[in-house]
């Protein structure tokens, strides 16, 4: 991957139409809106491309180590590719994965840092 392929990436994904704005704090909605439109307003691209995904998930389990001389902790990373944010049951599936591990505030980590002193 090079920044070519980046650029084309982003140019086919990150469009307007796919977008979603968030905003958290004091603030009113139309203070919000206005400052959106003002930010987005030159954002232009296709309205109906799709983003396909490109690479495969892996089918082999692997192991990656990567030693770090004089590192107070270490870190284990679990992981699998998932299912698409498409699949009806994305939102609670995400709240499950926060919940038994996928997040820092997960309760797995609070079982290990608070209650077993583990770091």
């Amino acid at each position: 991957m090079d920044v070519g392929d980046v650029r084309a990436f982003h140019a086919r994904a990150i469009r307007p139409s796919a977008a979603t704005l968030i905003a958290v704090g004091d603030c009113d909605h139309a203070g919000i809106v206005r400052l959106a439109a003002e930010a987005f307003e030159d954002w232009v691209g296709p309205g109906d491309a799709e983003v396909a995904a490109t690479i495969s998930p892996s089918e082999t389990a692997r192991i990656s180590i990567v030693p770090r001389a004089r590192a107070p902790q270490s870190e284990l990373r679990i992981g699998q590719v998932a299912v698409g944010r498409d699949t009806p049951d994305y939102h609670a599936l995400v709240v499950a994965n926060t919940i038994l591990g996928g997040q820092f505030v997960s309760r797995i980590n609070l079982n290990l840092r608070e209650d077993k002193g583990l770091t």
